[in-house]
């Protein structure tokens, strides 16, 4: 599957797998933390900091955590990953792409209160 595939695999059935009420407010807090640990992983590169990539890594894995936790709240399960590279790019495309857009269009307003 080509990125632009993906993403509009992602897109089409984002809100399939984001019905629930509580694994929606989850995202809305630790989307952000993912986000946060993602550009202090990324700023550490230069000037070369251990420190600061511990700390991007340990928020971005703390904020997956509580995402898995959210969608197993979900009557519909995710899709699984397919390997490394599905994990990768799915998870960023998700945080960076697919659920802010969800939020900014409306669409978690809808879930929420249905």
């Amino acid at each position: 599957m080509t990125l632009s595939q993906l993403v509009a695999h992602q897109t089409k059935g984002y809100a399939r797998f984001h019905q629930n009420r509580r694994n929606l407010r989850i995202h809305l807090l630790t989307v952000s933390i993912f986000m946060a640990g993602n550009v202090l992983l990324l700023l550490a590169l230069w000037p070369l900091s251990g420190w600061w990539a511990g700390l991007g890594l340990i928020l971005m894995a703390l904020a997956l955590a509580a995402q898995g936790k959210g969608h197993g709240l979900e009557e519909q399960p995710t899709e699984p990953f397919t390997g490394v590279l599905n994990f990768v790019l799915r998870i960023l495309l998700e945080q960076w792409l697919s659920f802010p857009r969800f939020v900014a269009a409306g669409a978690w307003r809808i879930a929420v209160t249905a």
